[in-house]
């Protein structure tokens, strides 16, 4: 994660600032808990990261205004209502993307996915769907 700090250029103000460079999106893996409906919020309980450094273990993730929810079960988008209600199953694992203050360790998403599959270690498991290989006799060597 880099933040830039704004740099007065020659000439200007030393309060006047320039654009910072823009950050790279972040995004978390894991599985929802503390649900909010009424602020569109939910604490991200993190498996994996990309593109930031989490003082904890979780992360509030905000819901942007016109954020992208989604569903890998469905081909379109999902309602707000929805998302959250399906975060409050245990073991449902979603995917928030979007800026990070890690001051706060709060993502502000902008995209949001659900995903149905469970989460390793939560105790939620799902049937094996991996197909057994036949044991290979020793003459087959």
């Amino acid at each position: 994660l880099r933040a830039d700090t704004p740099v007065a250029k020659e000439g200007q103000n030393e309060d006047a600032t320039v654009a910072a460079t823009a950050v790279a999106e972040a995004s978390v893996v894991g599985e929802a808990t503390d649900v909010k409906p009424d602020s569109g919020s939910f604490t991200l309980e993190a498996r994996q990261v990309y593109g930031l450094v989490p003082s904890q273990s979780s992360v509030t993730v905000v819901l942007a205004k016109g954020a992208t929810l989604r569903s890998l079960r469905s081909s379109g988008p999902v309602t707000t209502d929805d998302l959250l209600a399906s975060l409050k199953r245990p073991g449902v694992q979603v995917e928030a993307v979007g800026t990070f203050d890690p001051i706060t360790a709060t993502l502000t998403a902008s995209r949001v996915t659900l995903n149905s599959a469970p989460v390793p270690g939560t105790g939620t498991v799902a049937p094996a769907t991996t197909t057994a290989k036949p044991p290979v006799n020793a003459s087959q060597l």
